[in-house]
């Protein structure tokens, strides 16, 4: 990760706020999401619900409202379980902690096993040597370091499957939904967050980029949802940083 350029883009609204378009891309609303039928959208605007059939919606506002629903879990107990799990597992190890001391804590840990024998740790390095043994809403996720200059660790990341770039309107979407409401269920609404960008928008000197934002209570720290390329892959990353970081609107 050090050689990674981190590319903010953001927006200083609740997570279920947004412009809304028409279709024909003329008018623009502000409101916030209430819910949805298979035919129409509530959206909240002041103090008033305003009802919208997705005919008169841009096809990004349809999509985004479609997004909702391929996140939805009915089985509560499983969802709350991930939330405690991705809390336990951002707690392992320590910012500050040298990486001599990171790899005695996760081979200690019986929720995390070793994606490679121990005998290539010296020649592949660190980052992606460490694997969840369990999923998380349904995602395996492996862990990346970064580190100061000093050796201490900086930033926790948990890095989901990569998929084909040509995936990455379907997969990575998907995904990046999961990996939004599994923090959300572990830490609240984001403080900050962004639309899913296109892919056009990373590039080899942007290639990861944060959307959204959370500050864990009592800490000046921040949690940050992301999303990369690496070469001709895609992927999401859920990164808790030893920084806060808040970030100002473009």
């Amino acid at each position: 990760m050090r050689s990674i350029f981190i590319f903010i883009i953001l927006s200083l609204v609740p997570l279920t706020a947004r412009t809304w378009t028409s279709a024909d891309g003329k008018k623009t609303i502000d409101g916030e999401y209430v819910s949805h039928t298979d035919e129409q959208v509530v959206i909240k605007r002041g103090t008033k619900n305003l009802t919208v059939k997705y005919e008169f919606l841009s096809t990004l506002d349809r999509e985004w409202v479609e997004d909702l629903d391929k996140v939805s879990d009915p089985d509560q107990s499983s969802a709350l379980e991930d939330a405690g799990r991705l809390k336990t597992l951002l707690a392992l190890v320590q910012h500050g902690d040298g990486e001599g001391t990171v790899v005695r804590k996760l081979e200690k840990n019986p929720h995390i096993e070793a994606s490679l024998s121990k005998t290539f740790l010296a020649r592949v390095g660190l980052n992606g040597f460490f694997k969840t043994k369990e999923t998380l809403n349904g995602k395996q996720y492996v862990f990346h370091f970064d580190w100061d200059e000093n050796d201490r660790l900086t930033c926790i990341t948990l890095r989901s499957e990569e998929f084909p770039r040509a995936e990455f309107k379907q997969g990575v979407k998907n995904a990046w939904l999961a990996g939004n409401k599994l923090i959300s269920q572990s830490y609240g609404e984001a403080k900050q967050t962004s639309d899913f960008p296109p892919v056009s928008s990373l590039s080899p000197d942007a290639n990861l980029m944060i959307t959204h934002v959370w500050h864990p209570e009592g800490t000046k720290k921040t949690i940050a949802l992301c999303v990369g390329i690496d070469e001709d892959n895609a992927f999401i990353a859920l990164n808790y940083y030893d920084r806060f970081i808040e970030l100002k609107k473009l």
